[in-house]
């Protein structure tokens, strides 16, 4: 397969002298096991998700493809839907933390060496840290896109 697979044929060819002497396909089945995040408790949604309000759990990773494993979710993360208790954590079920929400007003910083400029601007839409976000400013009302620094800034780069 183009990517790793859980199934996969083989062709094997055997050779005697330069010469091939059988030829078969042969049907394999690969495991990779990881510990995955099981809630302990429900959660809500766009609550924090913290690592240690959850169980492990091994896994087949490449049978269940988008579970969350152990050591995959570095970063500040939240949780998109409710989760009951006792699920193992897939990535439709978390999300990076936005720092900057739709309608919020942010502070918004030009840097170019020693000189700044901030300006208030309005968020179009979410943001996590790193995200390019669409932003409209409040005395222009003109909208252009800002990078997500911190909680409630962004920075337009150059």
């Amino acid at each position: 397969p183009s990517r790793l697979s859980s199934s996969l044929m083989l062709q094997v060819r055997l050779l005697s002298g330069g010469r091939v002497i059988s030829e078969q396909g042969l049907a394999l089945k690969a495991q990779v096991f990881r510990d995955a995040f099981v809630t302990r408790t429900p959660s809500e949604r766009e609550a924090p998700f913290d690592p240690a309000q959850c169980d492990l759990h091994r896994v087949d990773v490449l049978r269940e493809r988008d579970v969350v494993a152990a050591g995959d979710c570095e970063g500040d993360f939240s949780y998109t839907t409710a989760v009951p208790a006792g699920r193992t954590l897939t990535w439709r079920d978390l999300a990076r933390r936005a720092l900057v929400r739709k309608g919020q007003l942010i502070e918004v910083s030009a840097v170019d060496g020693t000189l700044t400029i901030t300006t208030q601007a309005l968020a179009m839409e979410n943001g996590a840290a790193g995200d390019a976000i669409r932003v409209r400013n409040v005395t222009s009302k003109k909208d252009f896109t800002a990078y997500v620094v911190s909680e409630a800034r962004a920075q337009v780069r150059f």
